[in-house]
């Protein structure tokens, strides 16, 4: 793909430019050098036309110039694909599988452990599609999200973003991983417990030939960087093999997701109303909101996932507003894709950012100025929030004053916080460098303006649990996960002291969308040829490993997988 296709600069519209010119004590330092600091917004505004349909007005500012890492931006494609995976299963197997069914990753490579509980989940500790949602969405959690992408598949995630019309996409591996690009290629079998039954799916190795990001403008990234092995190497970090997707895309997503009304080719996103409103739950509530999993607010205060919190603060008080997003920062760049809703109003509008802060130009050295990105990101959503809502400078709100700056910057005031021109205090708060930090305000709940963006009424199409309640209410804060989840019981396939036995469930027909043959790994001497192994020929009952053991790549693979599912 072209970086012409993705380059769109400012959308045909100067409006994000002349606002913030109108700002240069804010702006100005990053303005005089975008290219430097990798600056590109996306605004987009909804609104009714003529013939009675939304359709969206955008103003962008170097969108797409140059490359920019994503981060944990890209956790919302493995949300989106895992649910529509456990559709898939549910009518390929004709079995009950629903983001509330238990399930356990099995152990892949030399050296690691099975996967199988999650001590997060106060529900019995069990490792479920919702519960790791919730932690993509509220803590931005990494291995939540290596979890799904090893539930999904590299494949499948990458083609599941395509077909919905993001081709930039190129997910090339999972979060705070050491993995080769090659193991990445692989992802674990996975046990999923539904009532007494057990079944496994079979461990996968991606087919797929991902196009790198040598093509894109900028993809080699400062001037130095700290190598794993803690060498520093002095030249740019390639990241021509790194996770990508462009500003347009990912704000596309997110529209698909949240305004499914705007955008109508969003044919592929086979989510019905139900699952988009479990999801829209997860990206608007603060950490301390959940009841499960359980945060303390003083450790991820309010915009701890939500950059553009503290300038809308100013504009509008806080529990007015309902922030739908997915940020990501890694490698000094920090990311926010977010929709933003009135619920007193019922404005609307799209922002999305990134800003890339690294004065030293050595990456992976954790000295990022990400302070200084958090002061831009909520001084643009303020100043474009004013233009966009026509709300005065002048004008303030009945937010606390620390929620109208960004969390990052407490601890830097050794006295009392002075109230802003833009956003008043009701009650006096006086900080100091040993004080805890103050509890979040928790008057604003999410409740029913979700049903509000819920455009397209269906029925929900999940069988029911036995205790009758809905998606929504079984995944809701209190709890995620119902009790009254049926588990694994007596008759569940229980796990060998060195690997898990990989069991294929009885099936009547290939797996739509997957190759349909098992191939072999290689064996030791790496002389023998791939061994092809139809679907149709197993039963339910056949187990199919073997005591090989296989070499691939800089790491072994567990001797006890001889079949992998090629996706």
């Amino acid at each position: 793909m072209s970086m012409e296709s993705l380059r769109r600069g400012d959308c045909g519209s100067s409006f994000v430019e002349d606002v913030l010119s109108q700002h240069p004590a804010m702006f100005g330092k990053v303005l005089s050098n975008a290219s430097h600091f990798r600056l590109q917004v996306l605004v987009s505004v909804p609104v009714d036309a003529p013939d009675g349909r939304s359709r969206l007005v955008r103003h962008g500012y170097r969108v797409d110039e140059e490359y920019f890492y994503p981060a944990s931006a890209i956790k919302m494609c493995a949300a989106v694909t895992a649910l529509q995976k456990l559709k898939h299963l549910q009518s390929l197997l004709g079995i009950n599988v629903d983001c509330c069914t238990p399930i356990a990753l099995c152990s892949l490579f030399e050296g690691t452990k099975d996967d199988r509980t999650d001590p997060s989940n106060n529900s019995q500790n069990l490792i479920t599609v919702a519960h790791e949602i919730r932690k993509i969405f509220l803590v931005s959690d990494n291995q939540a999200f290596n979890r799904l992408f090893s539930f999904v598949g590299h494949r499948t995630i990458n083609e599941a973003m395509w077909n919905l019309g993001l081709q930039s996409t190129r997910l090339h591996h999972r979060l705070s991983e050491t993995r080769s690009i090659a193991a990445n290629l692989y992802s674990e079998p996975v046990d999923v417990n539904v009532a007494v039954t057990a079944l496994t799916l079979l461990p996968k190795r991606s087919g797929l030939a991902l196009q790198d990001n040598s093509g894109l403008p900028g993809v080699k990234v400062g001037t130095a960087y700290v190598a794993d092995d803690g060498r520093v190497v002095s030249e740019p970090m390639d990241f021509s093999k790194k996770n990508y997707m462009s500003l347009m895309d990912q704000q596309d997503l997110l529209i698909k997701l949240v305004r499914p009304d705007i955008l109508a080719d969003s044919s592929g996103l086979s989510l019905d109303t139900a699952m988009r409103m479990f999801l829209m739950e997860a990206m608007a509530q603060f950490p301390s909101q959940s009841a499960n999993p359980k945060y303390d607010g003083s450790d991820y205060p309010d915009d701890y996932c939500k950059f553009f919190l503290p300038g809308l603060s100013r504009i509008r008080p806080k529990g007015a507003l309902r922030i739908f997003n997915k940020i990501g920062r890694a490698y000094g760049f920090t990311i926010d894709n977010s929709y933003v809703f009135d619920v007193e109003t019922g404005r609307s509008f799209f922002l999305t950012a990134v800003l890339y802060t690294n004065a030293n130009g050595v990456l992976n050295d954790d000295q990022y100025e990400y302070e200084f990105a958090d002061r831009i990101f909520a001084d643009l959503a303020e100043v474009l929030g004013r233009a966009l809502w026509q709300i005065p400078d002048y004008s303030t709100t009945s937010s606390n004053s620390l929620d109208c700056t960004p969390s990052s910057l407490w601890e830097k005031f050794s006295k009392p916080l002075m109230t802003s021109a833009s956003c008043q205090t009701n009650v006096f708060v006086q900080r100091t460098q040993d004080s805890d930090l103050p509890a979040m305000e928790k008057t604003h709940v999410i409740g029913q303006p979700l049903i509000q963006l819920a455009l397209h009424e269906e029925r929900h199409s999940l069988p029911p649990k036995s205790h009758g309640q809905g998606l929504c209410e079984q995944i809701s804060s209190n709890p995620v996960v119902s009790k009254a989840v049926a588990l694994c019981g007596t008759n569940a396939k229980q796990s060998n002291s060195n690997c898990s036995s990989v069991i294929l469930p009885a099936a009547t027909k290939p797996m739509e969308g997957y190759e349909t043959s098992f191939s072999c790994v290689r064996d030791q001497q790496c002389n023998s040829s791939d061994i092809v192994l139809p679907m149709m020929q197993l039963s339910s009952c056949d187990v199919v490993s073997t005591s090989i053991c296989a070499k691939v790549f800089n790491r072994s693979v567990k001797s006890c997988y001889k079949y992998f599912l090629d996706e």
